[in-house]
């Protein structure tokens, strides 16, 4: 299933745009990035399948209310 139109995945994380915080408070906000850098985000950067917490469905790293404003910050 191709999610790239709804969901943020594939690409490289530029800091610089989208108002995104650094990538340590992403990190530290729960976000995981793959690739030899560690800055791709991909579907695990905000999916884990194993997780099942409330709050956390449908299987995301961090709670489903913030998961925009625990990356995208005010600069």
């Amino acid at each position: 299933m191709d999610m790239r139109g709804t969901h943020p995945i594939g690409f490289e994380v530029n800091t610089d745009v989208a108002s995104l915080g650094s990538m340590a408070i992403m990190v530290e906000a729960g976000a995981k990035f793959f690739g030899p850098e560690a800055n791709r985000m991909e579907c695990g950067s905000c999916h884990d399948p194993h997780e099942t917490a409330p709050e956390k469905q449908p299987f995301l790293r961090m709670v489903n209310t913030s998961i925009c404003t625990d990356c995208h910050v005010n600069k």
